[in-house]
């Protein structure tokens, strides 16, 4: 296949100011070009700013005839699952599908894009190897879990706390929780080629966050969702935190909304 350059780059960057780097028409080695406003307004950055990314790790691409494109995400978010599978060991092999387990084996490359039902499958792997220990896993952040919140929500508040350890700390507000809360599409966006997350503030230290055009919502990883909404809060120093779930796409809602309130430090 020819290298070419297209206008699929990713959200985070201006619709017409960016470009792809492809090998064919299914193989991304690059993107580039202009940082998109609310991208530049999230990093506290003045405009105009360029970036670019390269994945050399799809050379030489890897040519599947007959199959259509998937959804991927960033090997970051796949990364601190894998470890957590390959700790429990023959239990992770058990709990892992078999089209899964060459993760176990393999080197996942944080700025890399596997396909997002494998991430799906996966922390469905870690979340039953829990479940079946009865171990909740352990917050990072040293806090403790509140009522009614168990494997699926610590797993997305530790979620959380790999954005904050990393390179998006920026887009946390210390004493601000909700403009940290505001930054959630933008930490969506980096990581993922599908869905939608937005924001609506309702008033003081309430909110509402929708997810919509994701296509592995589920009732057990939406609760991911109220973990990691629980943990951008959380980390932003946010007091009295409620997070419900109010709709569900799973049952054809259309789209998993859940209201948010808090008490700001």
């Amino acid at each position: 296949a020819n290298i070419q350059v297209t206008r699929e780059a990713p959200g985070w960057f201006h619709p017409g100011r960016s470009g792809a780097l492809k090998l064919g028409p299914k193989v991304t080695l690059g993107v580039f070009g202009e940082l998109h406003s609310d991208t530049l307004a999230a990093l506290d950055a003045e405009s105009p700013m360029a970036a670019f990314e390269l994945y050399l790790d799809n050379l030489p691409p890897a040519k599947r005839k007959g199959t259509a494109s998937v959804p991927r995400i960033k090997g970051a978010a796949i990364v601190e699952i894998v470890k957590a599978l390959r700790h429990y060991r023959k239990r992770g092999l058990v709990a892992t599908p078999a089209s899964l387990q060459h993760y176990l084996e393999s080197h996942v490359l944080p700025s890399s894009l596997y396909p997002e039902a494998d991430y799906v499958g996966l922390l469905r792997a870690l979340a039953e190897v829990l479940t079946a220990s009865r171990e909740t896993p352990r917050l990072r952040s040293g806090a403790e879990l509140p009522p009614g919140h168990g494997v699926w929500e610590a797993l997305g508040r530790n979620g959380a706390q790999d954005y904050y350890d990393g390179v998006y700390r920026r887009l946390f507000r210390d004493g601000d929780p909700m403009a940290t809360l505001r930054n959630y599409p933008v930490l969506w966006r980096v990581r993922r080629e599908v869905g939608t997350v937005t924001v609506h503030e309702k008033g003081p230290a309430q909110a509402e966050v929708t997810l919509q055009d994701y296509p592995f919502a589920a009732a057990d990883w939406c609760r991911t969702m109220t973990g990691m909404i629980w943990g951008l809060l959380e980390l932003a120093g946010a007091r009295g935190i409620q997070v419900e779930k109010r709709r569900c796409a799973a049952p054809g809602d259309g789209l998993c909304a859940w209201e948010v309130s808090c008490v700001p430090t």
